[in-house]
């Protein structure tokens, strides 16, 4: 399609063979070295796959609004995995840049409890929303 795109992600030094294999497609790769990767482990206890349970093993921790400062973009897609791993002053920061701001609704509903991912209240809801041109969402069950 000719776009060129770009991935902002923290991760473990270990798992930087995905920064490569990204920069080898022709992605340029902003990484931030952290003492884990975000890891997800799915569950399924029947054959129907929108059953599922999702438990954290591990987390890259949040971004701070320092990781985006000096990138431009005419659009950034969120797709955070959890609640907290995007703060509302990461959006704020990229609000400050002329640019489209997407973003994915279950890495703000999602948050975890017990090592398992559930769905909460979502309190940032509002400042968030305002700051958002598009927002992703997906259907839950059948």
């Amino acid at each position: 399609m000719g776009l060129k795109v770009a991935a902002i992600t923290r991760l473990a030094r270990d798992d930087f063979h995905v920064v490569d294999e990204l920069k080898a497609l022709g992605v340029q790769v902003f990484a931030e070295a952290t003492p884990h990767s975000t890891c997800l482990r799915l569950e399924y206890p029947s054959s129907n796959p929108d059953e599922r349970a999702i438990h954290i093993t591990s987390s890259a921790g949040p971004f701070a609004p320092s990781e985006v400062v000096g990138i431009s973009a005419k659009a950034f897609v969120i797709g955070a995995s959890v609640r907290g791993e995007v703060p509302v002053e990461v959006i704020r920061e990229l609000r400050k840049k002329e640019t489209l701001i997407s973003v994915d609704l279950q890495g703000f509903i999602r948050v975890v409890r017990g090592g398992k991912l559930i769905f909460e209240p979502w309190p940032e809801k509002e400042r968030v929303l305002s700051m958002v041109d598009i927002l992703k969402t997906g259907r839950r069950g059948g």
